[in-house]
């Protein structure tokens, strides 16, 4: 199914404010980033640049996997510790220290993967659509992947999906050009 260019532009200006909330409310992120995504498929058919779309479906393929990795090394994790000899006290402290140790380096690989193909999506659409505000959202994006380490990058994240919903109320469909007069004849 095809959406219109308009259509294109509301779904992904709601779906980038739904994340922007999601920072409040978690459970509206799921719906955000699919129609996030439906509104990049959208636009990469709309200007012939299958990027957009790739980086996009890239940064959930790669978002799922992780999700997944990570809930299997947790559960693994868990079963390990419920079997083991280690008194239950300890153990717990063993499972958050290997917990953060082990899986918080892999969670913050993750997140790095998904903003960097998301950041390239916006750099790409940015380009085609002419507007800016796009490329200053990956910019966002990626300054707040660095600042996650220092807790401030989540408020820098927040900025930058406002912004994004910004960039798509804010796009115009490329002017086309009046056909050109007939031939004068001679």
């Amino acid at each position: 199914m095809k959406y219109s260019f308009e259509s294109n532009r509301r779904i992904g200006g709601v779906g980038a404010a739904l994340l922007a909330i999601g920072a409040f409310l978690p459970i509206l992120i799921p719906v955000g980033i699919a129609l996030l995504v439906i509104s990049l498929w959208g636009f990469s058919e709309y200007y012939d640049e299958r990027a957009i779309y790739r980086n996009a479906r890239r940064a959930v393929i790669v978002g799922l996997i992780g999700i997944l990795v990570i809930l299997i090394s947790f559960l693994v994790l868990m079963a390990l510790l419920a079997g083991s000899v280690i008194p239950q006290s300890s153990a717990y402290a063993v499972g958050y220290l290997v917990g953060y140790l082990g899986m918080g380096p892999l969670l913050i690989a993750v997140y790095f993967l998904i903003l960097i193909f998301i950041s390239r999506s916006f750099n790409i659409l940015s380009t085609r659509t002419g507007e800016k505000m796009f490329k200053t959202a990956g910019y966002l994006v990626i300054l707040g992947i660095v600042l996650t380490l220092f807790s401030i990058g989540a408020v820098v994240l927040l900025i930058a999906w406002i912004i994004v919903a910004a960039a798509f109320f804010s796009i115009r469909p490329a002017r086309q050009l009046p056909p050109p007069p007939p031939p004068l004849p001679s």
